[in-house]
């Protein structure tokens, strides 16, 4: 079981890490969060921490949700 989690996490980051890199949206966030953060340090560490926060309960469920489907 723990070889499949660890083959299908593979197989989901060699999807993604592409997708991210040549994403023009990604790319265009990327550039306006680092110009907000040169203008307005506290609101940008404020909207980090909001990301990183949803980010972790999205994975977190997305997760579950695929554990949940191959037990």
């Amino acid at each position: 079981m723990k070889k499949m989690i660890q083959k299908m996490e593979l197989a989901f980051w060699d999807r993604v890490i592409p997708l991210l890199s040549d994403s023009p949206l990604v790319r265009s966030s990327i550039q306006k969060g680092y110009a907000l953060a040169q203008e307005k340090p506290a609101i940008m560490s404020s909207l980090l921490i909001g990301f990183i926060g949803a980010s972790g309960l999205l994975i977190g469920v997305c997760l579950g949700n695929i554990i949940s489907f191959f037990r």
